[in-house]
């Protein structure tokens, strides 16, 4: 009996000895409306213009140019660029032309920034999207049909998915890659959907692609820049 309590104790001890890094934070704006102005057709149609032909207003930074990328998709969107001084830095979100260079905030190019701007980590940040959903790894999401229909359910042309390191990782917590949804369709019935990205620049079907080539514990999250979902699943390519 003693040695079952002391189990029991330990286990309840390692639980919380687990940082809640990546698993705590998901969130919904109670206003449906929340980023109406946000065009997904806009966004998409920059992602596919500028998905291996770089736009050359902006900079671009090799192998490390993904969330740059995505800033530019929302931005298009009409996602407002946010420049104040005043503001925490995660609060910010901007890319300028300051010659001879380019000021912007880590927010616009840092993949973990942008998620402290546009949702949160673990409950700290901004959450400026719609709805923000942690998905528990890659592998449960590629193999778990339940898990990977809600995914396909919620997102839309013109949302975000970021990647997050697992537990495996000395970087546990820490968000690397961001990736634009382009659209979803269903060929032969099978639900699919479709990314554009930057660093390692071009397509990508998110369940048979990134998620396998993701280390299975990798963290998925969701970034749902507002509500309104329809009709643009149609959209080629």
């Amino acid at each position: 009996m003693k040695n079952i309590l002391f189990l029991l104790l330990l286990s309840v001890a390692l639980l919380l000895m687990i940082p809640s890094t990546v698993f705590a934070g998901d969130y919904t704006c109670p206003d449906v409306n929340k980023n109406d102005s946000y065009q997904r057709i806009l966004a998409i149609n920059y992602a596919a213009e500028h998905v291996t032909t770089h736009n050359l207003v902006y900079p671009y930074y090799n192998n490390a140019n993904c969330t740059n990328y995505v800033s530019q998709c929302l931005n298009s969107g009409g996602m407002p660029q946010i420049n104040n001084a005043s503001y925490p830095a995660t609060r910010q979100w901007y890319m300028r032309r300051k010659l001879p260079s380019w000021n912007h905030s880590n927010t616009w190019t840092v993949a973990h920034d942008f998620r402290y701007h546009w949702a949160n980590v673990n409950n700290t940040g901004w959450n400026r999207c719609y709805q923000y959903k942690i998905y528990s790894s890659a592998y449960n999401l590629r193999t778990s049909n339940t898990l990977w229909n809600d995914l396909y359910d919620r997102c839309s042309g013109g949302d975000v998915i970021q990647y997050v390191y697992g537990p495996s990782s000395a970087q546990y917590g820490r968000t690397y890659h961001s990736q634009l949804v382009h659209r979803r369709s269903l060929p032969n019935s099978s639900k699919k959907i479709s990314m554009a990205q930057n660093s390692n620049d071009g397509w990508r079907n998110l369940r048979t692609q990134s998620l396998v080539s993701s280390a299975n514990d990798t963290i998925i999250c969701l970034i749902r820049i507002k509500a309104v979902q329809r009709p643009i699943d149609t959209i080629n390519p």
